[in-house]
């Protein structure tokens, strides 16, 4: 980081410009909180465990890695991939969960949920929405970020909830309502 640098060799700069974007962490919150429930809605059926998430990850850079003209692991024209590639075509036969290498329509509503801007109904700090999250954009979703593990929310019938919901749970619970017994999924 260049203010660390600047910090240790300041015969080097003549100035640092030091920036770091503002977001709604509020909002951030609660729209994880959005993706979390529609993962865990109906009792867990919509979960997508490691193999499907690999599945929905692997079809968008099929779709989308070579729409800027190189296949080169990065889905650069995002406009493109958001008209190439439509999640429906990992539809399971009957719409049921018919095994890793397709998603039952419970799990598509939720990659389409999770996809979608949130909008919690009010505003927080001036802002209404929160932009979708780039799961179809190739964005990697959960918790960790390296293709050895790919990354999704804990199984919700564990009982070990990932940060993603446990943030969004917690804000709504403790900052918004101040009622520790709020039923967030509801």
């Amino acid at each position: 980081c260049s203010s660390d640098l600047a910090a240790r060799y300041p015969d080097d700069y003549d100035g640092v410009v030091a920036h770091y974007p503002a977001y709604n962490v509020t909002l951030l919150h609660l729209g994880s909180l959005n993706a979390g429930r529609a993962v865990y809605k109906g009792g867990g059926a919509a979960w997508l465990n490691p193999a499907k998430t690999k599945t929905l990850t692997s079809a968008v850079y099929a779709a989308c890695d070579g729409l800027d003209g190189v296949k080169d692991g990065i889905i650069s024209h995002v406009k493109a991939c958001n008209a190439a590639f439509d999640p429906k075509a990992l539809r399971c036969a009957g719409g049921a969960d018919t095994g890793d290498s397709c998603l039952s329509d419970a799990q598509l509503a939720a990659v389409a949920t999770i996809a979608s801007d949130y909008r919690p109904g009010f505003a927080v700090a001036g802002m209404d929405t929160f932009p979708r999250w780039a799961l179809l954009e190739g964005a990697l979703f959960g918790e960790r970020s390296n293709w050895g593990s790919v990354p999704q929310p804990s199984n919700p019938i564990s009982g070990k909830e990932p940060l993603l919901y446990i943030a969004g749970d917690q804000t709504a619970k403790f900052i918004i309502t101040r009622n520790p017994k709020l039923d967030t999924m509801s």
